[in-house]
């Protein structure tokens, strides 16, 4: 059996991290990086190919693309002479693709029973800035900093479908 799916739905994503350690010239003072990612909604156009175990349970592999607004937002402080901070943020609409498998069983009347598992990969998002200051010298415009994050995320979900009928014929 061969199909095509298309799907949006909530996504929920949020990932955050923070790691602090000791400047090796420099201790005790050190640095902090905060990191934070989010995506709210995540969509799907993805191709099915499976096979019918039984007359009414399917088993499929599916593939294809997913696309999914992404948030970040990256802090840098410092405790080396008097301090310094940075920050960078990501907004960006991220295409990558998602692959995984399923099986749905039908039941009656057009409604089936549906689990899925899905690996989504929406690439890496990246921020670069200059707005490194210190307290003690100032800013630091020629200063590039970049943050990024992969954006990767394990899915699984169930469901209930109901097929429609079969295609509209005109009667007059």
């Amino acid at each position: 059996m061969l199909g095509l799916e298309g799907d949006i739905n909530y996504f929920g994503f949020k990932g955050s991290a923070r790691g602090t350690a000791l400047y090796p010239c420099c201790a005790p003072d050190s640095f902090t990086v905060n990191s934070s990612v989010s995506a709210d909604w995540l969509a799907t156009i993805r191709g099915r190919i499976g096979f019918l175990a039984t007359p009414t349970w399917l088993v499929y592999a599916t593939g294809g693309a997913a696309i999914a607004e992404v948030k970040a937002n990256f802090n840098f402080t410092d405790t080396f002479v008097g301090g310094a901070s940075e920050s960078g943020t990501v907004r960006d609409t991220r295409l990558g693709w998602t692959a995984g498998a399923g099986t749905e069983y039908a039941f009656g009347g057009g409604w089936s029973l549906k689990a899925e598992y899905l690996y989504v990969d929406l690439g890496r998002a990246s921020a670069t800035s200059t707005n490194l200051t210190n307290v003690a010298f100032g800013a630091f415009p020629s200063s590039l900093v970049t943050h990024s994050a992969d954006i990767k995320s394990n899915i699984v979900r169930v469901g209930v479908s109901y097929k429609f009928g079969g295609p509209v014929v005109a009667r007059y």
